[in-house]
């Protein structure tokens, strides 16, 4: 169970339901994608490269940890609350890589590295999170 205080914990339980927590989810990660979409260098080089690339790359990790901070701030439903979890520790997980990795190493692999992050989104029906 996530922590929270035990007066919240007593007064009542604040879990959204299923359908609330993939509506919230896929809102959430809806924005940050359509924020990583505007950031998108014009006239670069694909993958976009130099300070281009950088600024990019820069949006790319800030808006993910927004949208993974996002999610994680959800209190899910009993049931899915493990996978929930999971893919939120796994995004954190890569973004630590992301932040260790240059930008220019980043773009010239053909790994995805959310790939597990978005096969768990996927399969709580979480299609905006797991492009």
């Amino acid at each position: 169970m996530r922590p929270r205080t035990a007066l919240a914990a007593l007064a009542c339980d604040s879990a959204l339901t299923r359908d609330e927590f993939v509506t919230q989810a896929n809102a959430i990660c809806a924005a940050g994608n359509a924020k990583i979409e505007a950031a998108v260098p014009e006239n670069s080089s694909v993958p976009p490269s130099g300070d281009a690339g950088t600024r990019f790359y820069e949006t790319i990790v800030d808006e993910t940890q927004n949208t993974v901070d996002g999610i994680a701030a959800l209190e899910p439903p009993a049931e899915i609350e493990a996978d929930v979890d999971a893919m939120v520790a796994a995004a954190r997980d890569v973004l630590a890589e992301m932040r260790a990795t240059p930008a220019d190493e980043f773009f010239q692999t053909n790994e995805d590295a959310f790939a597990e992050v978005n096969e768990t989104a996927s399969s709580l029906g979480l299609d905006a999170c797991a492009t």
